[in-house]
């Protein structure tokens, strides 16, 4: 088998990584596994969570982000500084806000995931 075709699985950025030496020394595990990160999250964040909530628009500017959601007793909108956003990108790109430039929507097609 030869080089290429050890790695066709890698990322490129991978390889990129081992050619420039260096790459794996300052790894980090999690003991106990992945999963763990999310949980820990979860239970300092739990109180500001929401669940049964479709997102249907985002909008942001300078100050706040507002979510606009649909829940199992209707449309309403939540404003914070912050929105931690867990949507996989082929549905976030389809979420409209009044205020997306157009450099953004441009973006927004052109990213493909993987």
């Amino acid at each position: 088998m030869s080089f290429r075709e050890s790695n066709l699985n890698a990322a490129i950025i991978e390889q990129f990584r081992e050619i420039i030496g260096r790459a794996f020394e300052d790894m980090q595990e999690i003991e106990g596994g992945a999963d763990r990160l999310p949980t820990a999250f979860y239970e300092e964040l739990k109180a500001h969570i929401r669940f049964g909530h479709e997102v249907t628009a985002i909008e942001q500017d300078d100050h706040a982000v507002t979510l606009h959601v649909r829940t199992g007793s209707g449309r309403t909108t939540l404003t914070g500084d912050h929105a931690i956003c867990t949507i996989p990108f082929s549905v976030l790109r389809d979420k409209r806000g009044p205020r997306r430039s157009r450099g953004e929507l441009s973006a927004a097609r052109a990213v493909r995931e993987a």
